[in-house]
């Protein structure tokens, strides 16, 4: 295989792997998502990762539901219209959780672009 045929080759690997990982919803970076939390309306923040994860260190106001519990967060997220925002470690996890919410009927779940990896904000434990 030449180069000319390698490099889009690794390019389109690329995206797909992106895709992937950040999945086709909605999603909310960073910063917005810490001026959202102070705001007077803020997001539910969804902690899909494991509780010994999230005990380890999870964004302030977040309730944990692991990813395999998510059938749990019917009592915890409150109206299907509530918005929702879900993250993991890195965007993997809570981009699978926004497809399984979005199939229970939530129809206003967004996932934090990067996960906690990315978060700059203060983290509790």
């Amino acid at each position: 295989m030449t180069v000319v045929y390698l490099i889009p080759a690794v390019a389109i690997a690329a995206w797909l792997v992106w895709r992937l990982i950040m999945g086709s919803g909605a999603t909310v970076d960073c910063a917005a998502l810490e001026a959202e939390l102070k705001g007077s309306n803020p997001p539910v923040l969804v902690d899909v990762r494991t509780e010994s994860e999230f005990k380890g260190g999870h964004i302030p106001g977040a309730i944990n539901v692991p990813l395999d519990r998510l059938g749990e967060i019917i009592v915890s997220a409150g109206p299907r219209d509530s918005d929702i925002v879900v993250y993991c470690h890195s965007g993997m996890r809570s981009g699978n959780a926004q497809k399984k919410l979005a199939g229970m009927g939530y129809s206003r779940v967004r996932n934090l672009r990067g996960g906690i990896a990315g978060w700059r904000g203060k983290v509790v434990r």
